[in-house]
């Protein structure tokens, strides 16, 4: 079995996007000041927009890291090595948005 005899595929005409939707991916950079939250920055930037944001990666260095469900503080420097995650704005469920951070403590 397999296709009739003589058959091909068709050409294609090429699409063309005259205007970009209001829901197309954009990228962006973040800058977070110094001594400021993260998580807490990127939170803001999605509710302050009422868009969902995809994080797909970081650089720089932090500094005294929280851990999620963890009551101490991890001090000291620390060097991102990668950081991905999504942040969904209101009115999305809690614990719909999440990031997964992995460091080097260089």
């Amino acid at each position: 079995m397999g296709r009739p005899l003589g058959s091909k595929n068709k050409p294609k005409s090429p699409m063309i996007i005259a205007r970009d939707s209001a829901d197309a991916l954009h990228s962006h950079i973040i800058e977070v000041a110094p001594g400021a939250d993260v998580a807490t920055c990127v939170v803001e930037y999605a509710r302050r927009r009422g868009r969902s944001v995809c994080l797909l990666g970081a650089s720089g260095v932090v500094a005294d890291v929280a851990v999620h469900g963890a009551a101490a503080l991890l001090p000291g420097r620390f060097e991102h090595l990668s950081v991905m995650g999504t942040v969904l704005p209101p009115p999305a469920q809690p614990g719909a948005s999440g990031l997964s951070v992995l460091l080097s403590a260089g």
